[in-house]
């Protein structure tokens, strides 16, 4: 009887096991902390341009000019060329110093040497006609008898936004209406026609003056004396007669 008893127990015990509720086991997630901050890509380093005095600015012209000592294409000073132009040709009237070293820096023997005739563009005539004496002897090909022909347009284009100031020039001017480069033939004709206010060209060939200026912007005298044939013949007839150069000028240093 008492086994039977503790039987019963054990059996109600186990009912009463079987019977409660088993707890659920929930898997703990994992959570990622989230940033409030966005990264910011780092700022790249922006290395200002150096401001250059005028004396650097006439320095470094002089650099390229091959009389120069320090005439070398690979130097460090050669390449600044292009800057030092640029920075000259925002200095206006604080810049007239260096304005012949632009002019003569014309024929220096660089793809870029245009850079200079643009600056005196950008200038102004003011400044430009303080140059006439260099681009007077820019012309002259005993100087240069070598001269690029871009060297010339770019002379006898500076020439003719001075107006009247540069008639001293036009003696030299003249003969370029022959010259063996089509361009400079016509470059000669329109500086011919703005200097000494005679109708030499026609309207559609008439070119304007920009700091953005290239040579071969002008139109090319193709075939020979279609543009400047009425230049050459006042040039026979008229021009070649006239003493353009006084005893003393701006065409004098």
């Amino acid at each position: 009887m008492k086994i039977k008893s503790i039987i019963t127990v054990l059996l109600v015990a186990f009912i009463l096991a079987s019977c409660a509720p088993v707890a659920k086991v929930v898997p703990t997630e994992t959570t990622v902390p989230t940033s409030i901050f966005t990264p910011v890509p780092p700022t790249p380093t922006v290395t200002p341009t150096s401001i250059l005095t005028l004396d650097d600015i006439r320095a470094i012209i002089y650099a390229s000019n091959p009389e120069s000592p320090q005439y070398d294409p690979k130097s460090a000073i050669y390449a600044e060329f292009p800057e030092a132009v640029k920075q000259l040709s925002t200095m206006g009237s604080n810049g007239v110093e260096a304005a012949g070293d632009l002019a003569g820096a014309i024929n220096f023997p660089r793809q870029d040497s245009y850079l200079a005739a643009q600056a005196l563009i950008t200038l102004g005539t003011d400044i430009t006609s303080t140059t006439i004496a260099t681009l007077f002897s820019n012309l002259d090909s005993s100087y240069y008898p070598n001269q690029k022909p871009e060297a010339l347009i770019y002379s006898i284009i500076l020439l003719s936004t001075t107006g009247n100031r540069a008639s001293c020039a036009v003696g030299n001017i003249g003969p370029l209406l022959w010259n063996s480069d089509s361009r400079v033939r016509s470059a000669a004709a329109f500086a011919l026609d703005i200097i000494t206010e005679q109708d030499l060209i026609t309207s559609q060939y008439e070119i304007e003056i920009s700091p953005s200026f290239m040579a071969n912007s002008i139109f090319a005298d193709e075939p020979e004396g279609s543009i400047a044939g009425t230049a050459r013949q006042w040039w026979n007839k008229q021009g070649s007669k006239v003493k353009w150069h006084s005893s003393y000028g701006p065409c004098d240093p």
